[in-house]
């Protein structure tokens, strides 16, 4: 199919028409519909710019290939649905960024990272992101999830516990990551003293 990330035709004057869910995967289909759909408004309401022709005729190869070569007959649409979702969050402009968080939260970059994939994530950044609400969403599913796995149930009262140990916990990664930096330059700076100090003795001598 001729659609731009599934969702936009090619050969259309105006990017007035978009197709949404009409495709398997081994993936989350209501992130990756979420994610279609945000990419198809954005384009609407001229937020986001299409690439040229050429590169989205490139892109649309790509995944009809990626998909087909998984299945084949008449559900042979079945795509690698965690790359296909960051691809359009990438494309939409909303791609949950590592060192984009990591500078406003570096534990929630952590998590985002390491955890399991849901919208939330995708909300963070880019239009009509909510930085706020997400992050708040990304850090209880992934303490209630965690709280789940090890002791078999979750606590749904235990909101200001987790907010107080998540301000804890962010103190103290931002601390550590400050002493690294701190220790990095100092050996550097020391590195630097002791070429020099090398480099004049051997001039010396």
């Amino acid at each position: 199919m001729d659609l731009y990330m599934m969702v936009l035709p090619l050969h259309r004057k105006h990017n007035t028409l978009a197709v949404v869910g009409h495709y398997a995967s081994d993936g989350p289909m209501i992130v990756m519909g979420e994610n279609q759909a945000r990419l198809a408004v954005s384009v609407m309401a001229g937020v986001r710019t299409l690439p040229s022709p050429e590169v989205m005729s490139q892109s649309v190869q790509f995944w009809n290939k990626a998909s087909s070569s998984r299945r084949s007959g008449c559900n042979k649409y079945f795509l690698p649905g965690f790359a296909f979702m960051d691809a359009i969050a990438i494309a939409g402009g909303f791609y949950p960024s590592f060192w984009k968080i990591f500078l406003r939260d570096p534990v929630l970059a952590w998590r985002t990272w390491n955890g399991p994939y849901f919208a939330g994530q995708y909300r963070l950044l880019g239009p009509g992101s909510q930085w706020s609400t997400a992050r708040e969403v990304c850090h209880t599913a992934y303490e209630d999830g965690f709280s789940c796995a090890v002791n078999g149930k979750t606590n749904n009262n235990n909101n200001q516990h987790h907010k107080g140990l998540r301000r804890s916990k962010t103190k103290v990664f931002g601390v550590c990551v400050v002493l690294s930096g701190l220790v990095c330059v100092s050996f550097l700076g020391w590195r630097r003293v002791w070429d020099a100090c090398s480099l004049a003795s051997i001039h010396v001598n």
